[in-house]
């Protein structure tokens, strides 16, 4: 099997391996085979080094993807309590506006001084239409 397509476990294995022959190995006696089994432990702890930097290599894309990610649902995070801040805030401002324009129209309708005309349109109404635009459609027939 070649070097490269070795798992970290089977080139531990390997280099185990290796390095008891090389210890059970005379450098005097077979100096060849002594160089050759140096050369294939060298060769085993370089691919070990070159995997082991792709692992780290891997994890540190890892990490930064996963700091992007986390920055991004953040981002979208703080966006959307922007978007439900100004949406509370524009219905507050909704309900002001609304509660002056019927405060108006009160005004406007107290004005004509007929005490019992509200009672008198809620009962020709049969209750159907509000106050507010009873109110209303009466200041602006009085105009």
């Amino acid at each position: 099997m070649k070097l490269s397509d070795m798992t970290m476990n089977q080139l531990r294995s390997s280099a185990s391996s290796l390095r008891e022959q090389l210890n059970n190995t005379s450098k005097a006696a077979s100096p060849e085979a002594y160089k050759q089994l140096q050369k294939e432990i060298k060769d085993v702890e370089n691919q070990m080094g070159k995997l082991s930097g792709r692992s780290k290599s891997l994890c540190d894309t890892l990490n930064t993807m996963r700091g992007v990610l986390l920055a991004t649902i953040a981002t979208k995070f703080g966006q959307k309590i922007q978007e439900w801040a100004k949406s509370a805030i524009d219905f507050i401002k909704e309900g002001i506006e609304m509660a002056a324009t019927a405060e108006g129209i009160k005004r406007a309708f107290d004005v004509l001084g007929k005490e019992d005309l509200l009672a008198e349109l809620r009962k020709q109404t049969k209750g159907l239409t509000s106050d507010l635009n009873l109110m209303q459609a009466t200041v602006k027939a009085s105009k």
